[in-house]
């Protein structure tokens, strides 16, 4: 049934649909978990989508306004695995819990939703991936410029930024992926959203400029939001307010753990398209997994929160060549200190999402024993930075303070196994506080005597099958099974009858499991006050204790930086804003960990007197690889890590840009040609001089004449207009006249060797042009089947022999 539209019928329900109805229409868009019992039911449309979504068996309960009531369960005891599964499909959930004591005027147990938890703003940790930023995002559109926010609630960072066009907006959707994503009820650019689940269509008003301003100013003072207004970023303020205020709602408490919000320019960084990160492998492969990717070989970082730098630093190379110089020098000082390092920054752990669940006051105790674990490390680490000639670790070192007065109170309060709740009890130390080591002993006292007086009523009566159980509907009581029903006293009163057993009580019981309760409940109520008291004890170093944080995730990259370089043998490369690249013998960083056979390096040397390479040569000779590991090198130099060469010189990049392989675009309409198309058109519009552009063949899915044309005009737009840095690879043999024509273009080839036969591929550049492709020869290798490769081979003799 639709909520929203028949509201005036919910009085027409059973009490406990009125109830459902009720409630559920405050949550209309998101899945509402109703407890009765040990379960969490979903009705009507939740239960059928749910039950689908998550392979739940889809049953009834019975009827209300004479319809069945369709119903879907959830076991209280698996919540958490299934919060796991709704939040990975980028569904959102409403917790209800019942009250359990107090009742309304119909007999129903009161219920209210207690938690809301949306992808993009989950903290928990069993909800988030340990190597992800948990990202929500907003965005707001007008006159063709969007304005874009982006806030990770786990790590308080808040960032904002706008875009003159669509290409350039898209490639930050992807370079950012939020979870979740708040649009105008009006947005509608299908291009950005298409396909992208987790999207929640918000009011025009939410988006109001004066709101998001009052909002902003709220959340980071009148000198922020005015200096945002001065910058005219009034499109990202709307979408920021419009997040601000979701993200407060969801939480149901101030985000105090935000304290900045920070602009972001793309002049600042190198950019790369999602289909050049695609391309180049730096995060998945070509079949959408993580292994031999760019950062499967780069991040062995010891913590979770230093896996995410590095992806954030390889999304976006920083252009400021101070920053990286810095990074070298620190990678260059670590190289005697990383093995010692490492073991201490392991126990560091995921302190970033701590202190965030600290501020939101949702910090298990777990969080804090963890907190407890790395604050023993600082010292540690900052002793091994201090005793460096490195100006950058001190640097680090300084900002990573070592809160003892934190550490000796964690020390002191919390068990060294506690429960995994404070609603469980058993979290503050013994001795921690006198009124509840009073309280404990209490409840422990009046436990054993519920002991002792099972072992008494079992000698004095005689029944060896005698027991004392407890359960949450009837309290304490005496189970005696039906043979021995002759031998019950006459002081024994009657609670329960069930087939085979009786269970009874007896005054002195009752007497003592109140004495129980009462004890179990204080120590409960007392363990929750000084559980709150060390939130508010740590409260106030948490600004402090978020920027080490960030120091030791930023020292962690490094750390891990350093120890690629010597493992892998990788030099420092000579960072300079000037145009060109020079590489010798450089490697594909991936492939050379593949190969069980040397890699075979290659040099390459770009300069505004020649910037263009045209490289032929067989297929599977190289190419390909060669193009890859020239972009791989520049986007490592650029986030300050080492690089695999022997010498490496790399000046000034802007853009990245490539055009490798062939797939199509079904859904969208588009073949493999046109998606070729398109991506070249990209190129070609937003290249500039500064660009380094990489093209494995162009114009190879249609006519060789229209294929050929298109690529030679699409050179000589390079060559002459843009000047960009460019590398093509083609088997189009007559594209190396170029070099007779413009002194900046070079012909090189990869070679190969023929014996008996066969084809060895050599792997080797060499300056000049080739013109075999030894494609029947991959054919072979390929295992195609014989008669296939023979009638092959025949028909390129006769075309040969045409030619």
């Amino acid at each position: 049934m639709n909520f929203m539209n028949k509201k005036n019928m919910i009085l027409d329900h059973t009490p406990m649909i009125k109830q459902y109805l009720s409630i559920k229409s405050n949550y209309c868009d998101i899945f509402l978990l109703y407890r009765m019992g040990d379960f969490y039911e979903l009705f009507y449309e939740d239960a059928i989508r749910i039950s689908k979504l998550l392979n739940l068996t889809l049953t009834k309960r019975g009827y209300s306004l004479g319809s069945e009531v369709p119903m879907a369960g959830i076991p209280v005891s698996s919540l958490n695995y299934y919060l796991k599964k709704i939040i990975d499909l980028r569904e959102s959930v409403a917790i209800c819990e019942q009250n359990g004591i107090k009742k309304s005027s119909s007999g129903l147990i009161d219920r209210k939703v207690v938690k809301v938890i949306t992808p993009g703003t989950a903290v928990e940790d069993f909800l988030l991936e340990e190597d992800k930023d948990n990202l929500l995002g907003s965005i707001y559109y007008k006159n063709k410029k969007f304005g874009y926010a982006i806030l990770n609630l786990c790590s308080g960072s808040f960032c904002i930024s706008e875009h003159l066009s669509c290409e350039s907006f898209i490639s930050e959707i992807h370079r950012t992926n939020p979870e979740e994503l708040l649009v105008p009820e009006n947005f509608s650019n299908s291009t950005v959203i298409l396909n992208r689940k987790g999207i929640r269509y918000k009011s025009l008003r939410e988006f109001d400029f004066k709101y998001a301003c009052k909002q902003l100013e709220i959340q980071f003072g009148f000198e922020s939001i005015l200096n945002l207004k001065e910058k005219n970023l009034d499109l990202a303020i709307r979408a920021s307010g419009c997040l601000l205020s979701y993200a407060k709602s969801i939480q149901c408490f101030y985000l105090p753990h935000i304290k900045s919000i920070s602009v972001r320019c793309d002049n600042d960084y190198i950019y790369m398209s999602d289909v050049t990160r695609k391309h180049l492998e730096i995060f998945l492969n070509v079949s959408g997994k993580k292994e031999h990717t760019l950062l499967s070989i780069l991040d062995h970082t010891s913590t979770s929160m230093g896996s995410r730098l590095l992806k954030q630093w390889l999304s976006s190379p920083i252009k400021d060549t101070s920053v990286i110089k810095n990074r070298h020098a620190v990678i260059k000082a670590l190289k005697t200190v990383f093995f010692l390092l490492k073991p201490l920054l392991k126990k560091i752990g995921d302190l970033e999402r701590i202190i965030s669940r600290i501020y939101l006051k949702t910090a298990c105790p777990r969080d804090l024993i963890l907190m407890r674990v790395a604050l023993n490390q600082f010292s540690k680490i900052n002793f091994i930075l201090n005793n460096t000639n490195c100006s950058c670790l001190k640097d680090i070192s300084y900002s990573i303070k070592e809160f003892n007065s934190i550490k000796e109170l964690l020390e002191r309060s919390i068990k060294d196994f506690p429960s995994s709740t404070i609603q469980e009890g058993n979290v503050i130390e013994d001795r921690y506080n006198s009124e509840l080591d009073n309280w404990r002993s209490i409840k422990e006292g009046t436990c054993n005597y519920i002991k002792s007086f099972e072992i008494k009523e079992r000698n004095d009566l005689n029944i060896s099958s005698l027991k004392i159980r407890y359960n949450k509907i009837i309290g304490y009581y005496i189970q005696i099974s039906k043979r021995h029903f002759g031998l019950v006293p006459d002081h024994y009163i009657l609670r329960q009858t069930l087939k085979n057993f009786k269970r009874y009580s007896t005054q002195k019981l009752i007497e003592y499991e109140y004495n129980i309760i009462n004890a179990r409940e204080k120590v409960l109520e007392i363990e929750k006050k000084l559980y709150n008291e060390i939130f508010d004890f740590i409260f106030p170093h948490l600004e402090s204790l978020q920027k080490s944080s960030f120091s030791l995730s930023k020292l962690d990259v490094l750390n891990n930086l350093s120890e690629r370089a010597c493992t892998l043998n990788y030099v420092c490369p000579i960072i300079h804003n000037k145009y060109g690249i020079l590489l010798s013998n450089g490697r594909h960083p991936v492939v050379e960990t593949i190969l069980r056979t040397p890699f075979i390096p290659n040099s390459v040397h770009l300069s505004k007197e020649q910037n263009t390479l045209i490289i032929t040569g067989p297929n599977m000779g190289g190419k390909s690889t060669y193009m890859r590991q020239i972009a791989l090198i520049v986007i490592m130099a650029w986030i300050g890590s080492f690089v695999p060469a022997s010498y490496a010189k790399i000046g000034y990049f802007d853009k990245i840009f490539t055009r490798i392989g062939s797939a199509d675009n079904v859904a969208n309409g588009k073949s493999t040609f046109m998606t070729e198309m398109v991506e070249m058109s990209y190129i070609l519009r937003n290249a500039n001089k500064y660009s380094l552009i990489l093209i494995d063949e162009i114009g190879r899915g249609t006519s060789i004449n229209d294929g050929l044309s298109l690529a030679w005009a699409c050179m000589e737009f390079f060559v002459k207009k843009i000047k960009s840095m460019t590398l093509l690879s083609t088997h189009y043999f007559a594209l190396t006249d170029f070099k007779n024509n413009f002194s900046n273009v070079k012909n090189v080839y990869f070679d190969a060797l023929e014996y008996n036969k066969k084809v060895s591929f050599m792997y080797s550049l060499k300056e000049g042009s080739y013109r075999k492709s030894y494609g029947l020869a991959v054919a072979e290798l390929a295992d195609f089947p014989s008669s296939v490769i023979e009638m092959a081979k025949k028909k390129f003799q006769e075309l040969s022999s045409s030619e």
